[in-house]
């Protein structure tokens, strides 16, 4: 697998992007080995939610600009980050209740306190709508893991769970 850098820009909305094209080898099980490329967005430094965090955009780049239904998505999520870190706080305190329990950690655990100990790190936008957030977990309640989270394009979250 190998990763170019294709173009970069610079963009209102989300800072310094730039164009990555991954390309690799690969088949199905049964059919014949080839070339496959995608391409997506990427962006280093973006704080738009108060904290730094990667950014991609999954759009394969086609279009040379993210369009206008994407960014008022973005804007949105921005606007309602507080909202969403207590969501995923909320749906996982159990679990984390649970994973403090096990690890011999004596915490007063809330869903604020949970939400309070997430950094975003990683945001991705598709073009049908749909976030994924990758946190990580400062109070390391889930050991070395990261808090994965799918938000759809009415900014409901899903699909919680720990990574890595």
């Amino acid at each position: 697998m190998s990763e170019a850098i294709i173009e970069t820009r610079q963009d209102r909305d989300f800072g310094t992007l730039d164009l990555v094209e991954t390309r690799f080898r690969g088949g199905i099980t049964g059919e014949e080995m080839r070339e496959h490329s995608f391409r997506r967005w990427s962006g280093k430094e973006c704080t738009g939610s108060g904290e730094a965090f990667e950014l991609h955009i999954m759009d394969n780049g086609d279009t040379g600009i993210v369009d206008g239904q994407t960014r008022a998505r973005y804007r949105r999520l921005i606007s309602e980050f507080g909202m969403i870190k207590s969501k995923v706080g909320l749906q996982l305190l159990e679990t984390a209740q649970s994973w403090a329990e096990d690890g011999g950690l004596s915490l007063d655990l809330t869903a604020e306190s949970l939400a309070d100990s997430l950094t975003l790190s990683d945001l991705t936008l598709h073009t049908d709508g749909e976030f994924e957030c990758i946190f990580n977990d400062h109070a390391d309640i889930f050991m070395g893991h990261v808090v994965l989270a799918r938000i759809d394009a009415d900014m409901h979250v899903h699909n919680i769970g720990l990574g890595g």
